[in-house]
Parts: structure tokens; sequence; C-alpha cells
């Protein structure tokens, strides 16, 4: 993602829009459910495939989640390096 806007108020609102995406992924209740197909709850082949691709989709929501977490400090890093320095004249 590459933002070429150099207003402040602008990337702010983008970095403000990442972490309410990230927030939103966070609170998704796919983690839980590996805890309610647990072993004691499901046996067999079929129980182990889906533990097993919930666990890859939780760690890629994880990663999705620190991926836009990084972006939107970039984004926040930027727009600080955008704004004018108050009191300089």
């Amino acid at each position: 993602m590459s933002v070429t806007a150099s207003d402040p108020v602008t990337l702010i609102a983008r970095a403000n829009s990442l972490r309410r995406l990230a927030a939103k992924l966070a609170e998704c209740p796919v983690g839980s459910l590996t805890q309610r197909a647990d072993y004691e709850t499901w046996l067999g082949p079929t129980a182990d495939r889906c533990r097993a691709d919930l666990a890859t989709h939780v760690q890629a929501i994880d990663e999705a989640i620190a991926d836009l977490c990084a972006r939107a400090r970039r984004l926040e890093n930027q727009a600080a390096a955008a704004s004018p320095v108050r009191g300089v004249s």
C-alpha cells in the first residue's frame, strides 16, 4: 500500500481506518472456534483437518492485524513528517 497524498489529515484518516479494520478483525470469533472444536468435543480425521484449517486461518488473521497496524504506524509517521513544524519562521 503506497500513499501518495502528503496531507497529514488524509494520512491520519487512512491510518485510523486501518486501525478500525484491525480492531474489527481482532473481534472476529474465529479464534474461539478452535477452542470449541477441541479433542473433547470432536474426534476423527475430519475434526483434525478442521482444527488445522482453523489454526491456519487464525494465524492469517493475526498476521493481517499486525500488518494493518504496521501500515497505520507508517502512515502516522508520514503524517508527522509532512506536518509543518510550528514556531519556525
